[in-house]
């Protein structure tokens, strides 16, 4: 089977992603917007995958197909997972006032674009000029660099607005920082060396990108990203001798000083969503 390796990539990352999904969903008691659009950005990314998968078979199995065909379905979600890690950004730092504002729809220009020139390819090959399932061997049309520019461009500008909270927040050596960090880092790197140096199919960016939502997940489930509290604020109730906890309008437990764990002989982490 040709693109055998990235076949079993693939779909060990959907199978990666869906226990993420599943995690998530379990500790997301709080029913956070940012927790919710998450889950969203997770979802956009096994529909991704799968879709890849059955691209495979088909560009092995069914030669009759064209690829690109799959193409038509896959990028819905190329499209969209960006736009659903715009709204974790917002909605995180709006905080619990966050509302969707219709400036905000604007973001889905692109992607609707995306997706209608990519169907009408045919006629005006816009997008592609030759299509391949190999970037380097595919010509791409001038549109194609304006949707590569934007999903790219989004991603980055998502990710730079939680690394900036996060260490305004917590500390830019903090775990909490250094995971959103990595999340940023670990799949650029990757698909540069895939343009660069390594003839890489389009099977490797949402590998890689498996990695972003790994570390993303660590830091706001594990390392309570979504509920931190500045640097000067946790110093200071650290240092109060009397234990307190922070509780939502839904009696959920928000956070916790280093005395009351201490007294209850628990973690933050085993703390934090419990009723």
């Amino acid at each position: 089977m040709q693109y055998f390796g990235d076949f079993i990539g693939l779909i060990i990352t959907v199978i990666v992603e869906l226990a993420l999904f599943i995690y998530v969903k379990k500790r997301s008691s709080q029913k956070s917007a940012t927790s919710q659009y998450f889950s969203y950005t997770i979802l956009c990314m096994i529909f991704w995958c799968i879709s890849l998968i059955f691209q495979i078979l088909v560009f092995n199995y069914v030669p009759s197909i064209s690829p690109i065909y799959v193409d038509y379905f896959t990028y819905i979600f190329i499209a969209f997972t960006p736009v659903a890690m715009f709204f974790v950004g917002v909605s995180f730092n709006a905080g619990s006032n966050f509302k969707v504002k219709k400036i905000y729809y604007l973001v889905t220009i692109i992607p609707l674009l995306t997706i209608y020139i990519l169907w009408t390819n045919s006629v005006h090959g816009l997008f592609y000029e030759k299509y391949s399932v190999n970037s380097n061997e595919a010509i791409f049309g001038k549109y194609a660099y304006i949707h590569l520019l934007y999903t790219y461009g989004l991603f980055f500008v998502d990710t730079i607005i939680l690394i900036k909270n996060s260490i305004k927040k917590s500390g830019a050596l903090s775990r909490q920082s250094i995971f959103m960090s990595l999340s940023l880092i670990v799949p650029l790197v990757i698909n540069i060396l895939g343009i660069t140096f390594f003839n890489m199919s389009v099977y490797v960016t949402p590998i890689s990108l498996l990695f972003t939502l790994l570390f993303m997940t660590i830091a706001i489930f594990k390392y309570g990203f979504l509920n931190i509290a500045p640097i000067a604020l946790k110093s200071i109730v650290n240092q109060m001798s009397d234990s307190y906890i922070v509780l939502n309008k839904n009696y959920l437990i928000l956070d916790c000083n280093e005395p009351f764990e201490k007294l209850f002989k628990s973690s933050k982490s085993k703390i934090i969503g419990k009723d």
